[in-house]
C-alpha cells in the first residue's frame, strides 16, 4: 500500500510538470502571435511599401527643370565668316519660360527658320550647348548664306540635261553629248552641277564644247 502511495505521488507531480511546461508553450506561442514580428524584409519588398516608393520616383523622375525668369542665360556667337567668339549674359527671352529641354530645343530650331527666312547673306543656327537648373547656354552660329542657284546641270543618258536650280523642273535639254567634255568635266557633269547665273551656264556650254 506504501509502495502504490509512492507511485501516485510520483506520476502526480510528472503531471503537474508536463501540464506547467505544456501550458507555458502555449502562452509563449500565444505571445509570439499576437506581438508584431519585426520587419524582415527591406521597406521596398512590401507590396504597400513598394507602391509608396515607385511613387516617389516617378514624382522625382517628373519634376523636370523649366526655364524660368531667374535662371542666368547666356547666348555665345560665332560668327564662321570671320572665326570670331563674342558671349551675352543677360535677362532669359520670355519666349523661354517654362520650356523643358525638349521644348526649348525645338523652339530654337524654329527661332533659326524664322530668322533666315528673313536673310539673304547669312544663315544662322541656334543650339543648346547646356542646360542645368539654374543656368543655360545657347549658341549661334553664324554662317554665310548658300547662293540661290538658277541651273543644275546633269548628265543623263550620254547628254547634258539643265534642270532649274532645285531641281524640279527641266529648263531645257541641251542635246550636247557628254562625250564633248573632257573626262574631268564628265566625271564632274556625271554628279551634276549648280550654275548661279544663266551667263555662267552659257559660257560653260560654250567654253566646253567648242
Amino acid at each position: 500500500m506504501k509502495r502504490f502511495a509512492i507511485l501516485f505521488s510520483v506520476a502526480a507531480v510528472f503531471v503537474c510538470v508536463t501540464a506547467a511546461y505544456y501550458l507555458s508553450y502555449r502562452l509563449s506561442g500565444d505571445r509570439q502571435t499576437q506581438e508584431p514580428q519585426a520587419p524582415t524584409t527591406s521597406f521596398l519588398q512590401s507590396p504597400s511599401g513598394q507602391r509608396e516608393s515607385e511613387e516617389a520616383l516617378e514624382a522625382g523622375d517628373s519634376q523636370e527643370i523649366l526655364v524660368h525668369s531667374q535662371m542666368d542665360y547666356t547666348l555665345e556667337i560665332y560668327d564662321a565668316q570671320t572665326d570670331s567668339r563674342t558671349q551675352q549674359d543677360g535677362a532669359v527671352p520670355v519666349a523661354m519660360y517654362g520650356l523643358d529641354r525638349e521644348g526649348l530645343i525645338t523652339y530654337l530650331n524654329n527661332l533659326s527658320e524664322q530668322e533666315n527666312r528673313n536673310l539673304s547673306e547669312t544663315q544662322v543656327h541656334y543650339e543648346l550647348v547646356s542646360f542645368a537648373e539654374d543656368s543655360f547656354r545657347v549658341r549661334k552660329t553664324v554662317t554665310a548664306a548658300e547662293p540661290a542657284y538658277v541651273i543644275f546641270l546633269v548628265a543623263e543618258n550620254g547628254y547634258l540635261t539643265a534642270y532649274t536650280g532645285d531641281r524640279t523642273e527641266v529648263y531645257e535639254y541641251t542635246h550636247i553629248p557628254l562625250g564633248d567634255f573632257p573626262l574631268e568635266q564628265q566625271a564632274m557633269l556625271t554628279a551634276g552641277i549648280y550654275m548661279e547665273t544663266l551667263t555662267d551656264y552659257y559660257d560653260f556650254l560654250e567654253t566646253y564644247s567648242s
